[in-house]
């Protein structure tokens, strides 16, 4: 009886590594301002059909006024917490209008 070829492709294989002399570094580096004066805080939650919520990670967030030409951007982080530091602002407030746009990848 002659030995049979191994096959090289399974149905359901998986592949393993192992890693080593690993590092992990932050994926944001931006140190706080060294002076804060103004900061707007909030949080990108997507709420699903089925009634249950996630909060998103890495969402572009957005940040305008109708007093400023200047748009500001930051990125969400985990638990969907996004801050802007040092909008300009006036005594009375400044109302900014926030966008966030997320993009939901099915595949």
């Amino acid at each position: 009886m002659k030995a049979m070829p191994k096959k090289l492709f399974r149905i359901g294989c998986r592949t393993h590594f192992d890693f080593d002399d690993m590092t992990l570094r932050s994926c944001t580096t931006q140190p706080l301002p060294q002076k804060i004066d103004t900061r707007l805080t909030g949080k990108v939650v997507l709420n699903f059909s089925n009634g249950t919520f996630g909060e998103l990670p890495d969402v572009k967030v957005w940040a305008y006024s109708a007093n400023d030409s200047q748009v500001y951007e930051t990125f969400s982080i985990q638990g969907g917490e996004f801050n802007f530091y040092n909008l300009p602002a006036t005594a009375e407030g400044t109302e900014y209008i926030i966008f966030a746009q997320y993009i939901f990848n099915t595949r």
